[in-house]
């Protein structure tokens, strides 16, 4: 947008690059502020005006160089995360579900124990607190392995029986 704002409205003076701009930012402020996941618009538009000018460039050549520029990056980002630091959501989902499963068992034992000595309540509440925690976490890392495996990174099992085995005991 802001490429073509500032192709088809010259801007040789100081109130001329202002107006445009003013033009050209407003209304990508304006999404962003809808929508905050674009308000990298705003300075994207801001580059593609000012880099020109810096540069003595022509304005369509700057736009180019910036698609190009984010392409890269964007290519460079993916390869990054599914080949040098995969974080494979399947071996992380039985730790996490461990982890819920020891925080469920110590609840039982502080139960237990407080039909002797007496039930320490805040220590219940923590607990609670934590298996709450784990679960949600145990959900989150569930997701993200589902998702792993509908896009074929993995090849992992169904973590669906797991997620729901630990939801009933929590219940």
């Amino acid at each position: 947008m802001a490429a073509a704002v500032a192709i088809l409205i010259p801007h040789n003076g100081e109130g001329a690059l202002l107006a445009v701009l003013v033009l050209a930012v407003a209304p990508l402020a304006f999404i962003a502020a809808i929508n905050p996941s674009l308000n990298v618009a705003t300075i994207t538009a801001i580059i593609v005006l000012l880099l020109p000018i810096m540069n003595h460039a022509d304005v369509l050549d700057s736009a180019i160089d910036r698609v190009l520029e984010v392409t890269v990056g964007a290519l460079t980002g993916l390869l990054v995360s599914f080949m040098v630091l995969p974080s494979r959501a399947h071996s992380q989902i039985r730790a996490s579900a461990s982890h819920a499963l020891e925080l469920m068992a110590s609840a039982l034992h502080e139960l237990l124990s407080g039909l002797t000595r007496g039930r320490d309540n805040d220590a219940l509440h923590a607990l609670q607190d934590g298996i709450g925690t784990a679960l949600v976490s145990l959900n989150a890392v569930g997701t993200e392995a589902e998702r792993e495996r509908a896009a074929h990174l993995t090849t992992g099992p169904d973590t669906g029986p797991l997620l729901r085995t630990v939801l009933r005991f929590a219940s």
